[in-house]
């Protein structure tokens, strides 16, 4: 049974804010989960920032243009490989 967790996570010009999410996932319990995090069009660090971070649980995509919030959700359903969401 597959008891993967998908985290979506939208990102526009989140630089101050996403390393601190990102911490967040990696400071739970359970472990069976990916992060899926869409820049959608950031002109700040947000990108350089998710990098930092080499855990393969996390999972980077970015939208060249700005598709908005529920786009760029629907975008990662589609790439979530876990049976919760």
């Amino acid at each position: 049974m597959n008891d993967l967790v998908s985290i979506i996570t939208p990102a526009h010009n989140s630089a101050r804010y996403i390393g601190e999410c990102i911490q967040s996932v990696l400071a739970q319990s359970y472990t069976a989960w990916e992060m899926l995090i869409i820049d959608d069009g950031s002109t700040d660090e947000t990108r350089d920032i998710v990098k930092r971070y080499a855990d393969k649980r996390i999972k980077y995509y970015r939208n060249e243009q700005q598709q908005g919030a529920a786009l760029s959700r629907n975008a990662m359903l589609r790439e979530a490989q876990g049976r919760w969401i």
